[in-house]
């Protein structure tokens, strides 16, 4: 018996749904890369290719979380890409990653790069929301996926403080890759911008996610479930808002907006400029 198997009630996958989403997700991502690749050859820029790579060196991380945060792939999904702690991880969840996370981080890069001013990025952040709701919503209706036990503020059978959780990384890896940016050697960002990704990731579920896991985690009532769920919410909002206004700095309105990062200095990570 797996430890899957004892954290969660079996259920099975339906192939159909599953090939259809495999297929999906599939065209989706190509042309989402085939965008990626030609845009990067015309501006002469690895960033978009990096923070995509970055979205798959996250994917490993997947199946820690879904025994934390209670949620599962059927045990009998086919394809499949690999199995960690006795979950089995479906292979078009391999064309999530790099799009959703690593591709939404590089439209937030861009997006600071180009002077955005923190309203922007937090519509920007309300856009990755509302993306992975869909996702998740479709997934969950459709049967390819689930959420488990005493989740709070469910819509649809999703957990709305993971749409709010998921939709801060792009925001907080995109946020952290325009900062280092322009401090990083060619080589140094080759090294550097695809670990962003999983470090937003972890980081985000780790901070402010911890009140809902421990929650869930534990033999508590579901309104002490709701209310760690309106923490982590509540935490993830502030930590995306102090981000942004932070590396976002308000500029005269008769010159155009720049990105501003001088936070990076307040912790005493400064180093010296890249080429």
């Amino acid at each position: 018996m797996t430890l899957a198997s004892l954290l969660a009630p079996a259920m099975h996958a339906p192939h159909l749904a599953s090939h259809v989403m495999l297929i999906v997700l599939a065209a989706l991502a190509g042309v989402v890369g085939a965008t990626v690749a030609v845009q990067a050859a015309r501006e002469r820029t690895s960033v978009p290719l990096l923070l995509m790579l970055g979205g798959v060196v996250a994917l490993p991380i997947e199946p820690l979380w879904d025994v934390i945060c209670h949620f599962e792939f059927p045990f009998d999904t086919h394809p499949h890409l690999f199995t960690e702690l006795g979950r089995p991880i479906p292979l078009y969840l391999a064309f999530v990653y790099p799009f959703f996370i690593g591709w939404g981080s590089y439209l937030a890069f861009r997006l600071i790069d180009r002077g955005a001013g923190a309203r922007t990025m937090l519509r920007s952040g309300a856009a990755f929301v509302v993306l992975d709701a869909v996702i998740e919503i479709v997934g969950i209706r459709t049967h390819v996926w689930r959420y488990y036990d005493h989740q709070a503020f469910t819509v649809l059978g999703w957990p709305a403080y993971f749409g709010v959780l998921n939709g801060a990384i792009p925001v907080l890896a995109g946020s952290l890759a325009a900062v280092l940016h322009p401090r990083l050697s060619a080589a140094g960002r080759v090294l550097v911008l695809p670990t962003i990704v999983p470090t937003a990731y972890v980081g985000i579920y780790a901070v402010a996610g911890w009140p809902t896991w421990a929650a869930l985690g534990s033999n508590v009532g579901r309104g002490v479930v709701w209310l760690a769920g309106a923490i982590t919410i509540a935490y993830c909002v502030a930590i995306v808002r102090c981000v942004v206004a932070s590396v976002c700095t308000p500029q005269p309105s008769t010159e155009r907006p720049r990105a501003a990062r001088s936070w990076i200095r307040t912790i005493g990570m400064t180093t010296g400029a890249g080429t």
